[in-house]
């Protein structure tokens, strides 16, 4: 925004009392530039703030900042207590914090019992089959809408508001990645590649178990996992 400002700026000061149409539109087109990084700008700070005042209020970029370095503050992770003491370098942080969270969701190699000769409820064969038929346009279009469009982005960095704002040019890449996810059983390696990110449960944490993770995934895993739930 600043090097279009100043280059704006030269050619409002290197125009003549009747300037030439070459210098009429380069000025145009450095204005148009402006307006449309400012817009740019600014959504990226109404998601970085994580706060829904742009769509009741009006713009306001310092409440957006003031929101943002809030967050931060709140959110930093400045040191821990790790086996009763204070630790503040990032990496012993890291491998306590993988060790604590590897304990918590391994799985210890225990007996389990089997459940033979119990009596479930079964689901009938129209069911069964319901469950398993090819996937209609608008279970998906429905899926997608569900989403909420100003979710944080996942690791190919966009949120659901890019998407249904070219769904008419992204449908026909869903529905066939749908159809082949159907025929296959499998989707591409990766995609349900996530970011690992550490949430505060209270204010001002000290232990590792003050916080709780979460997953920033893509959205056409999330996709597929909302039209599997609804089937269900």
């Amino acid at each position: 925004m600043k090097l279009i400002q100043h280059k704006l700026n030269d050619l409002e000061n290197s125009l003549t009392a009747q300037p030439i149409d070459q210098q009429v539109q380069e000025l145009k087109k450095a204005q148009s530039d402006l307006w449309e990084q400012s817009i740019l700008d600014e959504s990226m700070l109404r998601q970085k703030s994580r706060c829904k005042w742009l769509k009741e209020g009006d713009s306001n970029t310092a409440y957006f900042h003031k929101i943002i370095n809030s967050s931060r503050r709140r959110n930093a992770l400045r040191g821990m207590q790790i086996n009763g003491s204070w630790v503040d370098n990032p990496v012993v942080i890291k491998d306590a914090i993988l060790q604590h969270f590897k304990g918590r969701f391994a799985e210890p190699c225990l007996h389990r019992p089997n459940l033979d000769g119990v009596s479930f409820n079964a689901l009938s064969s129209i069911q069964s089959e319901m469950l398993v038929e090819p996937f209609k346009e608008e279970e998906i279009t429905s899926a997608v809408w569900a989403w909420g469009s100003d979710k944080s982005p996942g690791p190919h960095g966009l949120n659901f508001s890019f998407i249904k704002h070219f769904w008419r040019e992204l449908k026909p890449e869903f529905l066939r990645f749908f159809s082949e996810f159907h025929v296959n059983a499998v989707f591409p390696k990766g995609l349900n590649s996530s970011f690992i990110a550490l949430i505060p449960k209270i204010m001002d944490p000290q232990l590792i178990s003050d916080f709780r993770p979460i997953s920033l995934i893509g959205c056409v895993y999330k996709v597929i996992s909302k039209v599997l739930s609804n089937r269900l």
